[in-house]
């Protein structure tokens, strides 16, 4: 097996987190100390520190240079519907007098 040098392994690395971790701040409304936990960080303070050196701004700043999450949310056409459904029958019947 040919030598592989660290670097190679790192870069991979570099790619799976990219890849299983992308744009959590841009896609999702969680909380920056939560998306700071979910990469594997146990400190908000080194997470923005390395986040800051890594992409120029804060977390928070980058956050806020996009469009909130829930703007861009994708529901199904499925809820939609159930959603704009009326609460209310419109054919009289929930007008009419109550039988005794």
């Amino acid at each position: 097996m040919a030598f592989v040098p660290p670097s190679r392994h790192l870069a991979r690395a570099k790619d799976l987190v990219d890849a299983r971790y992308a744009e959590l701040l841009r896609d999702t409304d969680h909380p920056i100390a939560d998306v700071c936990l979910d990469v594997g960080l146990r400190s908000v303070g080194s997470f923005t520190t390395s986040f800051t050196r890594t992409y120029g701004c804060s977390p928070a700043a980058y956050r806020a240079a996009f469009p909130p999450a829930r703007d861009r949310a994708m529901v199904p056409a499925c809820v939609l519907r159930t959603h704009e459904r009326p609460q209310r029958r419109t054919n009289g019947e929930d007008t009419a007098p109550a039988r005794s």
